[in-house]
């Protein structure tokens, strides 16, 4: 049985892996990681709930779409990684809220499809 997987909540975490850094490689001193690693941190920045190979995939896809379909990428990047409404993508790519709202349905679409095949490649 293939479970089900929601391209929503997956575009929305990678979103999150990439406007909090966690997508960024950085230098970390041995003394910090020291540090981290045995102190309680409070942190207010979410975390991605996905793994990191399942973020880097989405990476993947999303760049693949881009090269693919520039405005459609774009759109769904400024949606996901920058938080943006439809009306400031709109503005962002010089086109209309409505159109600006169907490239992003249009790109959700496109990497769902991808993953589905993905998943259906590993089965």
């Amino acid at each position: 049985m293939m479970r089900q997987i929601d391209t929503y909540h997956l575009l929305t975490q990678w979103g999150i892996w990439l406007r909090y850094g966690d997508g960024i490689p950085r230098y970390v001193s041995p003394h910090f990681a020291l540090m981290r690693d045995n102190i309680e941190q409070h942190s207010s920045a979410p975390v991605a709930s996905i793994s990191e190979d399942l973020c880097m995939m989405m990476d993947r896809i999303v760049a693949r779409l881009k090269l693919r379909n520039e405005n459609m990428g774009l759109a769904l990047i400024y949606r996901y990684s920058w938080d943006k409404s439809f009306s400031a993508i709109g503005k962002e790519l010089n086109i209309s809220k409505p159109r600006a709202e169907s490239l992003v349905k249009s790109a959700e679409i496109w990497v769902e499809a991808i993953i589905d095949d993905r998943l259906e490649t590993a089965a």
